[in-house]
């Protein structure tokens, strides 16, 4: 077992989303991050998600103050701003996360990757909030780029030899009763159901029968 963890990434790492009565307000690294505690006491974690953050962010930012930390784990999830680029191309993509996918490979760590969920919000959905118009062409062109950042996530921890979280068919992302209301984040509904979704994947491929 691992005796630190790190998390690197965007908002949906930091844990940003607005509350859903009933649920704590924490975001899912939080909550696995307590759970592999129990299972391993003395074990520390870091968030070092930043909300707005790119792959370049993450590389300039985040990897070196999460390397001091001489980690046994880390989670990195991004892309999705990278997406929002007006020039972002998928070769670029690629090759950037490829460099950064490196950078976190050493010896005696875990890296695992995660693909972002497939909200499954319609053209329908989106001309009813925004209208027809170039705010709901954005956010069309933004869900293609974001399956196209999924695949290059995939494609990259396969030739990595890396574990990748499957997201994108993610049953409760597509439920929008665990979406903020910018339909992007999570709330803590949602993060609740992430963050179980991650234990249990943690349980199986890492055999960690005792996670709760």
């Amino acid at each position: 077992m691992w005796n630190t963890f790190v998390a690197l990434g965007d908002s949906i790492v930091e844990g940003i989303g607005d509350i859903y009565l009933g649920y704590e307000n924490k975001g899912w690294v939080d909550i696995v991050g307590r759970e592999l505690i129990k299972s391993n006491p003395g074990m520390k974690y870091f968030n070092f998600g930043v909300g707005g953050s790119t792959v370049k962010e993450v590389i300039n930012n985040q990897v070196k103050r999460a390397l001091d930390k001489d980690p046994g784990l880390i989670i990195l999830t991004i892309g999705g701003n990278d997406a929002r680029d007006p020039g972002w191309t998928s070769s670029m993509f690629s090759q950037q996360y490829s460099g950064l996918i490196k950078s976190l490979m050493l010896p005696d760590v875990t890296l695992v990757t995660m693909t972002y969920p497939n909200t499954n919000i319609s053209r329908e959905d989106l001309i009813k909030k925004f209208g027809n118009n170039e705010r709901t062409k954005g956010w069309l062109l933004y869900f293609r780029r974001m399956k196209k950042i999924n695949q290059i996530i995939r494609k990259t921890s396969s030739e990595n030899d890396l574990f990748c979280m499957e997201f994108e068919d993610f049953g409760p992302a597509r439920d929008q009763k665990n979406l903020s209301q910018d339909m992007v984040h999570p709330n803590s509904r949602g993060y609740w159901y992430a963050a179980q979704h991650i234990i249990e994947l943690f349980k199986t491929h890492f055999s960690l029968s005792d996670l709760t």
